[in-house]
């Protein structure tokens, strides 16, 4: 199985952006990651309810299989891709950045299967032919070995290096953002928020983007002039 590294995330994701919409930067915008699934990679991608207890956002197959879920079995073809219907625009409560995030994760691991061999690919889909059919568990559970490579890759198709950097530009005054200890001041919340809002993605995603990269300066809480004045990230 190929494994790659943060830097081969960096430049594959890179080249699949440029791409799909030509230049990373151009339009100036958040990735449109819907188009990217339909449109460039060709996957279907709809909504179901996953038992609550699986804690599961997301699933994509490779090939045709089936699907098992509490004496419900449901087909599913290949470059297919189920959200859990908690995350539809329009449901209540339904969070868009986890939405995005968890649609650009299941991208990826679309994308690193294509990179395979064919020897490979069928070596990972051969656990799936075997069976009439499977639980939700033991189909993610077959992917946990490159679970940390669709997170990366899908990190760098939701947040390209050059167009976080650019907004980072934009938004922050010192082409950083800092926090002190686990806290923000105000202006320094405002900065996040307005950044994540642009991108599409929740504060957390992207502060450990921003992490990566090294636009985000870590402080002790005490360096902070007024302690009293702070928020939570």
């Amino acid at each position: 199985m190929i494994a790659f590294s943060r830097t081969d995330m960096e430049l594959l994701a890179d080249s699949i952006i440029t791409d799909y919409r030509g230049s990373v930067l151009t339009p100036f915008s958040p990735v449109d990651v819907d188009r990217l699934a339909s449109e460039y990679l060709g996957l279907d991608v709809s909504y179901m309810d996953f038992p609550q207890d699986s804690e599961i956002l997301g699933v994509t197959a490779y090939s045709q299989c089936c699907l098992h879920l509490k004496g419900q079995d449901i087909q599913l073809n290949s470059n297919t891709v189920l959200l859990a219907k908690s995350l539809k625009p329009g449901e209540r409560g339904a969070n868009e950045g986890r939405r995005r995030f968890t649609l650009a994760h299941e991208c990826a691991h679309q994308i690193l299967y294509r990179y395979e061999s064919a020897v490979a690919r069928e070596e990972i889909c051969r656990p799936y032919s075997c069976r009439r059919a499977f639980s939700l568990r033991e189909l993610k559970t077959h992917e946990d070995w490159n679970e940390w490579q669709a997170d990366a890759l899908g990190a760098a198709l939701l947040m390209p290096e050059e167009l976080v950097r650019r907004v980072v530009y934009l938004f922050t005054p010192d082409n950083k953002l800092t926090r002190y200890g686990d806290w923000f001041p105000p202006e320094e919340y405002r900065r996040l928020d307005n950044m994540s809002r642009f991108l599409g993605v929740s504060h957390a995603a992207l502060l450990i983007r921003l992490k990566q990269l090294g636009l985000l300066e870590q402080k002790r809480s005490g360096d902070y002039r007024n302690p009293l004045d702070v928020v939570a990230a």
